[in-house]
């Protein structure tokens, strides 16, 4: 299998559009294909498309389809592995080339952040990835976990997995979604790799998720996020934590 990347990125209330295709452009493993899907047109990133446009495929969607429509356009990719990226992640120079090589080694997904569950109450107990120490995403090892947040790498074949079921909420759970159906199906784990450098770090600009369109700050974001935890683990999802040791 070749090592071709179609990343994609997003854009919607946010206006990180231009640093985002420059981290991506200044990679040491750069993507063969660049996807910007904007939702409806809250921000003006005219100039933007227009500087990059010998570097993208742009397109602008006038309904909005959440958070699960980037995931669901990953049928179209026709490279051999995808990155998705949240628009408020700027990863450093060297993450892809470091998230490929993890994708491959450990035949996983790879996301800068990640979860661990809290068997009892189906919500997060650990954080993986994006703890308070830094400002870059660190962690000291690769770490199994059992979703990843911000942005996720891996095989575009994986993706099949992820549309045999339907979505409880369109605007929140597709991290978990993803994790969980690569899982059940494939048996595909998730992991963080180990990033200690910012300049591996697959995020170095934490400050932006702390801003006012941070979906973790709607109102019911958790309530929802525990009924896709539970539809998951109902049909047979195992958390690290319930692993025979």
């Amino acid at each position: 299998m070749d090592n071709t990347i179609t990343a994609i990125l997003t854009v919607w209330k946010r206006d990180h559009l231009e640093e985002q295709l420059l981290a991506l452009l200044g990679q040491t493993l750069s993507p063969q294909v660049i996807w910007v899907q904007q939702t409806q047109h809250h921000v003006n990133v005219d100039s933007v498309v227009s500087k990059y446009r010998d570097h993208i495929k742009y397109i602008c969607w006038e309904d909005n389809p959440g958070v699960f429509g980037r995931f669901e356009s990953v049928k179209d990719v026709t490279t051999s592995y995808v990155y998705i990226i949240d628009d408020d992640i700027i990863p450093g120079p060297g993450f892809l080339e470091k998230a490929l090589e993890t994708s491959k080694r450990l035949n996983a997904i790879v996301c800068p952040n990640g979860r661990l569950l809290n068997i009892r109450n189906n919500q997060t107990e650990v954080f993986v990835g994006d703890g308070y120490e830094f400002q870059h995403s660190f962690c000291t090892v690769d770490k199994e976990v059992d979703f990843g947040n911000n942005s996720w790498f891996f095989k575009k074949e994986w993706i099949d997995m992820f549309l045999l079921e339907s979505p409880l909420f369109r605007n929140n759970g597709e991290d978990i979604h993803l994790s969980a159906t690569c899982k059940q199906y494939g048996n595909i784990p998730t992991f963080v790799p180990r990033q200690i450098k910012p300049y591996e770090s697959g995020n170095i600009k934490r400050v932006y998720s702390t801003d006012e369109f941070a979906l973790h700050k709607k109102v019911g974001f958790g309530w929802e996020r525990v009924r896709v935890i539970k539809k998951f683990r109902n049909s047979g999802w195992v958390l690290q934590c319930e692993k025979v040791i």
